[in-house]
């Protein structure tokens, strides 16, 4: 344990955890989740793979560990927006918009999951991200299930997804105009 300034220890854990995160971010990135080992991600941490269990249990709780922001966000965001629309598509703007921000926010981690197919297919995932983004397409669509309607809400999603998940640019200043683009098309009729 190490010394704080003040004199009290300081207990490493959450500082290693969150390298541990970015360590297996990297790695999986690097390498795939199937293939990237704890030992490697230990290595890059400058830990034994010991060390590294005292952390995490196992892979797949660093999988977690490295997903679950990301998908604990986009549970907040469709939690904390109201499903009703007005009628100028204000809601739906709000709720496209507010999930570019989450998006670009966790763009390595939803660049990993859309490559990596182990990862996005992992039972741990899967079945939250799916629901996630059925609750999202169902607000987005509101009461209307035809087919259009659904087309709309997926060219509307894959607008604001391409650009974050395909361009290393700094989108910063231009993330208005994706969401502006992303609910014209759910607008068009």
């Amino acid at each position: 344990m190490r010394k704080a300034v003040n004199g009290s220890a300081d207990p490493p854990s959450r500082d290693t955890r969150s390298q541990i995160v970015a360590a297996a971010l990297r790695e999986f990135e690097a390498h795939g989740y199937e293939a990237s080992t704890v030992r490697s991600i230990a290595r890059d941490v400058g830990l034994t793979t010991p060390a590294l269990y005292y952390h995490f249990a196992n892979k797949e709780a660093i999988l977690m560990a490295v997903v679950g922001p990301y998908l604990d966000d986009v549970s907040t965001m469709l939690e904390e927006h109201g499903g009703s629309d007005d009628e100028s598509g204000g809601s739906a703007r709000a709720l496209l918009a507010e999930y570019m921000r989450v998006l670009y926010r966790h763009r390595a981690i939803a660049r990993f999951l859309y490559r990596d197919l182990a990862a996005s297919n992992h039972p741990a995932i899967k079945g939250v991200a799916e629901g996630l983004l059925a609750d999202m397409r169902r607000r987005l669509a509101g009461n209307d299930d035809e087919l259009m309607t659904r087309v709309r809400v997926a060219a509307a999603l894959g607008v604001l997804r391409r650009p974050i998940l395909w361009l290393d640019d700094d989108l910063e200043t231009v993330l208005p105009g994706i969401a502006e683009m992303a609910a014209d098309v759910l607008a068009s009729k």
